[in-house]
């Protein structure tokens, strides 16, 4: 009888729910399954709880559902913190879900200004909006006070803001601020060359494009000094084949195949790589240079 009694308040709690919260019946089904797991331990009506939840049911795939009740748990938790909104954005920009991703990182910074770190970054990296990755990574140096060594998910600011220039032209912008990101590692570290290789090899990029090609030299060694990939090598390459240095060309051409065709490249499994390149690049400088000494 008790029993009995037990399951009819538990459906009652699940009805009330439904209706008075208005969370959709696959929503109320999801729950259900989640308190019969785990024997009805889990207070499936607290917001703090069906938020949970619904992160971890967006997160194995259940996108729908999972991202209806992360909203209400928004909307429903009471003080809420600003980093539950940022985690519920990630599962977001994860799943495809990018308005809704974006007003949550509105809705986040908001409360919270060092939200913006986050917002600057995944902005860069997954949004490709770089005239606002900029003004949210400045609203946090403001809100920091321009303290040094700032990071963004482990990022270097100055890098990010360094990407950001690059990919909107402005060079000596660009330069800059790699060249801040440079100092900053060696007073942090007093080692040289001990920040990331893309460092050297986008402030490279920049330079070969202001048409400094010997500093662009020397930044395409550094690059390399650090990691050898064959990005460095590529782009070294037709550097040197621009300049008319042919043999220094096809050396480095064909060091760029040799790391390439092995998987040694400019490359990460969580964001994007800026000046990608791909073998069928480089195969086509060597078609290039084989067609040449064939005449």
């Amino acid at each position: 009888m008790i029993k009995k009694i037990a399951t009819v308040l538990f459906f009652l709690g699940i009805y009330i729910l439904s209706n008075a919260q208005k969370l959709s019946p696959k929503a109320v089904d999801r729950l259900a399954q989640i308190s019969k797991k785990y024997n009805d331990t889990i207070d499936i009506k607290s917001p703090e709880k069906i938020f949970e939840i619904g992160y971890w049911s967006s997160y194995f795939g259940m996108d729908d559902i999972g991202e209806e009740m992360m909203q209400y748990g928004i909307h429903n938790i009471k003080n809420i913190k600003p980093e539950m909104i940022r985690h519920s954005s990630v599962q977001n920009t994860k799943n495809g879900y990018w308005v809704q991703a974006i007003e949550k990182l509105d809705e986040a910074s908001k409360i919270d200004p060092a939200t913006n770190a986050y917002y600057g970054w995944v902005l860069l990296f997954f949004y490709h909006d770089y005239k606002k990755s900029l003004e949210k990574l400045e609203l946090y140096e403001t809100h920091m006070q321009h303290q040094p060594n700032l990071v963004a998910n482990g990022d270097n600011f100055h890098y990010l803001k360094g990407i950001n220039y690059m990919q909107l032209k402005q060079y000596e912008k660009a330069i800059q601020e790699f060249d801040r990101n440079i100092k900053e590692t060696y007073e942090a570290t007093r080692e040289n060359n001990f920040f990331p290789y893309q460092v050297a090899l986008y402030k490279a990029r920049c330079l070969d494009k202001l048409g400094k090609n010997e500093e662009a030299l020397k930044h395409y060694d550094l690059a390399n000094s650090i990691t050898k990939i064959a990005d460095n090598y590529y782009y070294k390459a037709l550097l040197l084949k621009k300049m008319n240095r042919f043999n220094d060309y096809r050396d480095n051409i064909n060091q760029a195949f040799d790391l390439i065709k092995n998987g040694i490249k400019n490359n990460d499994n969580y964001q994007v790589v800026f000046d990608d390149i791909y073998i069928q690049d480089v195969q086509k400088e060597l078609d290039e240079i084989n067609f040449k000494n064939k005449k």
